[in-house]
């Protein structure tokens, strides 16, 4: 008789009925308002603080421009930054990822950050939009350094 435990599990994908608010969050219009609060928030509070520059000449990794895009479900915070020379060679201008803010329901969001280590690191669950945008208006992690 076999045992259970060298039995396969098996999982079977189903279909969740979404609400009408759901509906509407989940759209490509829902996420072009999000998209556009957020960036009037980096355009009054985060930029001035960020691409404001202590050198008089720029130098490797200084952050040119903030900006946002979706991908997939995430509204995902990137930073522009510049090249130059780099141990003789010239290294063009490159992008990274600070900071993600997930939609998980109508009005529920994931607010992630973007560690050394490669992997998103969730700091808060199912907040509403209001409470995540207090993360970009003020220094948080999400931030790029």
């Amino acid at each position: 008789m076999p045992s259970r435990a060298s039995r396969k599990t098996i999982t079977r994908s189903v279909w969740v009925r979404m609400t009408p608010a759901e509906v509407i969050a989940f759209s490509a219009e829902g996420k072009q308002g999000v998209k556009q609060k957020v960036d009037e928030i980096i355009d009054r509070h985060m930029k001035p603080i960020v691409l404001k520059r202590s050198r008089t000449r720029p130098s490797f990794g200084d952050i040119e421009d903030v900006y946002t895009k979706w991908h997939g479900h995430g509204l995902i915070l990137m930073a522009k930054r510049r090249g130059g020379v780099l141990r003789n060679k010239r290294v063009e201008d490159f992008e990274t990822k600070s900071g993600r803010l997930t939609l998980t329901g109508a009005d529920a969001y994931d607010i992630s950050y973007f560690r050394h280590t490669g992997k998103w690191w969730t700091i808060r669950q199912g907040c509403t939009l209001k409470a995540a945008l207090m993360y970009f208006r003020k220094p948080s992690p999400l931030w790029p350094w």
